[in-house]
């Protein structure tokens, strides 16, 4: 007997849901639905061997990604040179990468392809979905006349409308609607009424409701999980708006027409596109990924010390690649999702799904089955839409070329800075040294204590302050997201310490009043968040620490890394920047359009995903003290 596939033939299962961003500020944090604007001719402000970096690519990079400690007023000409600085790094250690073969690497390929797609996929909803958008006039005043409104109205439920049909003809001949209501488990959801407003349901089941009077009983309208009567009990306008409030208003107007126009494009395209399409999976490689999956996910939910989870957990890297390990090199080269000249094999399946994050809130057999399911079916889609983003040809757009090729260098540098710090030793009479002829002697005049929360991924940490900075407690964040076991045992807080003892960010916390936060700064090879807690004077000159080398073995330890991290990271930048020629027009910085808000800036994809509009990098200038020793005049 052949092999089975397991068939998916889409329905309608992308037809519920319309996976479109929305546009707006949220504390500092940039929701983009558009991709960055790259120029065709722009001015160069560095270029070290044949990369450059841009007046464009500066522009975007400063106003979408946050830098630690920028100025906020004034030309700003330290923040800019900072920057230019830190995105030199980046390119020069870029190229150390190029030239030694780190984007021949599988993973690194799989990653950029994974990242390409994504970008292909956007370039395909703006040509078949975006581009058709136009807003009317009409619409916006018919919009307007809707938000301003209410209908408060009661409903009946049923998988049969021949059901609800007799329930309304009973309704209208006398029976009371509270007394058909009363006996059905629908019940339970409207205790009183449900108040309906512009753009809380489908666009055709709101013209229904709000063409009722009161009183009126609706015909029976279908929706995604069967068909429902409306009973017209309440209609009314909501009071008149200030003036502030009026501009927020017909802003988010003018963004849920944009959305409803566009959902229509959208399932016109979808029920078209998909038509008599069968894509398949490969069954037994589905029934065992799933069974690896099944098995490890419930393990880790087996081992938390409370059920109750908010946001979903996946398996680390290291699972995902004894996974892999378990199915072995033949079985990874398989097929798994089948689709003509474009299919996936089991190995870039395994990295898509890692690289998308899958995770459940559930450690329940079903509900992981389930989840992974609806995961599977959502990249089955997205395969048949990679093959036809390649197939126009989209993968050769200047924008998606130039966005890939930031992305790229920005990913090389970071595996660059992994290898550095991963080279980095030191030996237990560093650590006894350093403890003897700096932790002992005469300390600072403050000492602070603060929260502190680790992550392994600036990622991660960005969306922790975009939660802290729209109401999340920082306490609550680092119960859910600090990854250091010591700083969990301490309630999070790192105890006292002096500047001097935290030499890479002791100067900026030693700033900060008791509530402000810092970060998330990149420390060696963990991203830290700080909230102060307590800081006070010291009078009289003390001890930086009272407590025996044993007690302190590891934060001297971590200073020497992170010193000599930084040393070793200085040293190879200067080497590359001599290597490669760097030039650097640092005088056309001033001259540069550029806002003093420090946000980081998300970007909505189309067909769903969101990513950091340009990637981010940690602060790193200590290299150009050394650089400019050596006498390489910039022009």
């Amino acid at each position: 007997m052949g092999r089975g596939f397991i068939s998916m033939k889409f329905k309608g299962f992308f037809l519920s849901s319309f996976l479109f961003g929305k546009s707006g500020f949220l504390s500092f944090a940039f929701i983009i639905c558009s991709t960055v604007v790259y120029s065709q001719v722009d001015k160069i402000l560095a270029r070290a061997g044949d990369i450059v970096i841009s007046e464009t690519e500066f522009i975007n990079r400063w106003e979408l990604s946050p830098q630690v400690g920028r100025e906020q007023s004034g030309p700003m000409t330290d923040s800019r040179k900072k920057l230019l600085y830190t995105l030199v790094s980046e390119k020069l250690l870029a190229l150390h990468a190029l030239e030694n073969g780190l984007d021949t690497a599988w993973v690194f390929k799989r990653q950029m392809k994974s990242m390409e797609e994504i970008l292909i996929r956007d370039q395909l909803f703006k040509a078949e979905i975006e581009s058709k958008v136009k807003i009317t006039p009409q619409m916006l005043l018919e919009a307007r006349k809707r938000a301003e409104s209410f209908v408060r109205v009661s409903f009946l439920h049923s998988v049969s409308a021949d059901s609800l049909s007799a329930l309304r003809v009973l309704a209208m001949a006398g029976t009371p609607f509270d007394s058909l209501l009363a006996r059905r488990p629908e019940k339970a959801e409207q205790p009183e009424y449900l108040e309906v407003t512009y753009g809380m349901m489908e666009k055709d089941v709101e013209n229904v409701i709000y063409t009722l009077t009161k009183g009126e009983i609706s015909k029976p309208v279908k929706r995604e999980n069967g068909f429902f009567i409306f009973l017209c009990r309440e209609t009314g306008d909501y009071p008149p708006k200030t003036n502030e409030a009026l501009k927020v208003f017909e802003k988010k107007l003018k963004d849920m027409v944009h959305i409803r126009e566009a959902d229509r494009y959208y399932i016109e395209f979808m029920k078209s596109f998909f038509a008599g399409k069968n894509l398949k999976t490969d069954g037994k490689l589905y029934q065992s990924l799933q069974s690896k999956l099944t098995t490890r996910i419930g393990y880790l939910f087996s081992k938390l010390e409370t059920p109750k989870i908010d946001k979903p957990i996946g398996l680390p890297a290291s699972e995902y690649q004894l996974i892999e390990n378990e199915f072995g090199p033949d079985s990874l080269k398989m097929i798994f999702i089948k689709y003509g000249p474009y299919p996936v094999t089991l190995r870039d399946f395994l990295y898509d799904l890692q690289f998308r994050g899958f995770g459940v809130t559930s450690g329940k057999p079903a509900k992981i089955k389930s989840a992974f399911y609806s995961t599977v079916e959502l990249m089955v889609r997205d395969a048949a839409l990679n093959a036809e983003g390649y197939k126009r040809g989209y993968q050769l757009l200047p924008e998606v070329i130039q966005s890939l090729e930031i992305h790229k260098l920005s990913t090389l540098s970071e595996k660059v800075k992994g290898r550095v710090f991963s080279n980095v030793e030191v030996t237990d009479e560093e650590i006894r040294t350093e403890y003897q002829t700096k932790w002992l002697k005469s300390a600072d005049s403050v000492v602070m204590n603060l929260n502190e929360i680790q992550v392994e991924s600036m990622m991660t940490g960005q969306q922790i302050l975009l939660d802290y900075q729209s109401g999340s407690s920082f306490l609550a964040l680092a119960d859910q997201f600090n990854e250091n076991v010591v700083l969990r045992s301490q309630k999070h807080e790192t105890g006292f310490f002096v500047a001097s003892q935290r030499p890479s960010v002791g100067n900026e916390l030693v700033l900060l009043e008791p509530g402000e936060v810092y970060g998330p700064v990149q420390r060696g090879s963990v991203v830290s968040l700080f909230k102060m807690i307590e800081k006070k004077k010291i009078n009289a000159p003390k001890n930086k620490t009272e407590k025996p080398i044993d007690q302190v073995w590891t934060e001297v330890k971590a200073e020497i890394y992170e010193r000599k991290y930084l040393k070793n990271l200085s040293t190879l930048t200067v080497q590359s920047a001599q290597k490669w020629g760097l030039e650097m027009n640092e005088n056309a910085l001033n001259s540069l359009p550029l806002t003093s808000v420090n946000m980081v800036g998300f970007q909505e994809m189309g067909f769903g995903g969101k990513i950091m509009a340009v990637p981010y990098t940690s602060e790193f200038t200590e290299w150009v003290k050394d650089w400019k020793k050596l006498n390489l005049a910039t022009p």
